[in-house]
């Protein structure tokens, strides 16, 4: 079930929507002052509150629900499109209601008597052309976009979701899913699908790490890489724990960076994952000494790479 932050995500229109909403609002307006003008100085000593209904169902009314129908279009969010389009359908169903009302209550407005069966006929035909009919044409595409809203908001993929999402790791560089949860409203189990959408999309170059929880920028991932061979090279002995706070990294993905910076010939040393620390050590001295740093079990230290001892489970890197 959708909860309330992510809904109010949703519905939350853009700027440009907004701009468009309020054009909308004085059409309303404008329409309003004259009724009141129309109704205060009267043509002819005759109530102008027909007149007024059809000016707003001719012109004012139509044309502030393309305004609203536009705002909807051009907006992300299918809730915030909804809304504009049930705002839309509203204003029109408003405008036929005035003019119905106007026409059902003629004879009694223009001073002809009380109200007969033939002006209620009107009413109801006029209510019904230029109010409900109309309605229909602005409330069907906003019934589609809630819908469509809300099976994205269940499946994690709408729109302002996956902007915090982005957002996030272009900031931050890495995020656990847990924090990911916090600003977008995903569920847990749906944030591995959503990143590997952005990653087809083209919006969003990262690693993902679902077994901790955890994801990063590729961006970030360099940085990791080039960081790295200095700080174990500098402190000669440094502790996993230190490097996943300096590098904001995991254990697993340490692991395979320590084995890529292995691999392109920046770290030598050997690791202890038991103790869960890293040393720093020149290939030559390891290489000398024939022996295992972690237990001084004899071995073959030869070539270039990652050689793992068979009794203490050591891990020299060459």
């Amino acid at each position: 079930m959708p909860s309330g932050p992510s809904i109010l995500r949703q519905i939350v229109p853009g700027i440009p929507s907004l701009v468009l909403g309020a054009l909308a609002g004085l059409v309303l307006l404008a329409w309003r002052l004259l009724a009141v003008a129309m109704m205060v100085d009267p043509l002819d000593d005759q109530t102008m509150v027909g007149a007024a209904a059809s000016a707003g169902v001719v012109f004012f009314t139509p044309l502030a629900a393309i305004f609203l129908a536009v705002a909807g279009l051009i907006d992300r969010r299918p809730l915030a499109r909804a809304g504009w389009f049930y705002l839309a359908s509203l204003v029109v169903l408003v405008g036929g209601l005035a003019l119905g009302l106007a026409m059902g209550l003629e004879p009694m407005l223009e001073g002809q008597g009380s109200v007969n069966g033939e002006s209620v006929g009107l009413g109801l035909f006029g209510g019904t052309c230029c109010g409900f009919a109309p309605m229909c044409i602005f409330l069907l595409p906003a019934l589609a976009f809630t819908a469509r809203g809300f099976q994205q908001l269940r499946s994690g993929r709408s729109p302002a979701a996956m902007d915090a999402v982005v957002e996030l790791l272009h900031r931050r560089g890495c995020a656990s899913f847990e924090e990911i949860t916090a600003v977008s409203d995903i569920p847990a189990d749906r944030i591995e699908q959503v990143l590997f959408q952005l990653k087809l999309d083209g919006r969003l170059l990262c690693r993902m790490e679902p077994n901790v929880g955890w994801v990063c920028t590729q961006r970030h991932e360099q940085e990791g890489l080039r960081t790295l061979p200095g700080l174990i090279s500098a402190r000669a002995r440094v502790d996993l724990d230190e490097l996943e706070r300096e590098l904001n990294a995991p254990a697993p993905v340490l692991r395979a960076w320590i084995y890529k910076a292995v691999g392109a010939g920046d770290l030598q040393g050997y690791m202890n994952w038991k103790k869960g620390v890293v040393y720093s050590s020149e290939a030559h001295a390891l290489k000398s000494a024939r022996r295992c740093p972690g237990c001084a079990g004899k071995l073959e230290l030869v070539g270039r790479g990652v050689v793992q001892c068979p009794y203490c489970d050591t891990e020299i890197f060459l």
